[in-house]
C-alpha cells in the first residue's frame, strides 16, 4: 500500500497511540488535515506526533520545530 499524509497522519492504526495524544490536546480540530497542515497552533503538535511514530526518523533524523525570526 502507498502511504500518503492523510493516511499517516489520520488514519494508520499504528500511531493510535500518538493520534491519541494529538487528539488529547487538539480534540476534534485534529482530524481535519488542513488545520494540521496549516494553522501555527497546531505545528508543534503534529512536530511531535511526526517524531513519536519514528516514520521520518531515518530519512530525515528528528523533524525540529520551526524557528520564529524575530521582525
Amino acid at each position: 500500500m502507498e502511504e500518503i499524509i492523510h493516511h499517516f497522519i489520520l488514519d494508520c492504526q499504528h500511531y493510535r497511540k500518538q493520534r491519541y495524544t494529538l487528539t488529547s490536546v487538539l480534540s476534534r480540530k485534529a482530524s481535519f488535515l488542513p488545520f494540521l497542515l496549516s494553522d501555527p497552533d497546531a505545528t508543534p503538535h503534529l512536530v511531535r506526533y511526526i517524531n513519536g511514530t519514528k516514520r521520518l526518523k531515518a530519512t530525515y533524523g528528528e523533524v525540529r520545530l520551526p524557528t520564529k525570526h524575530p521582525d
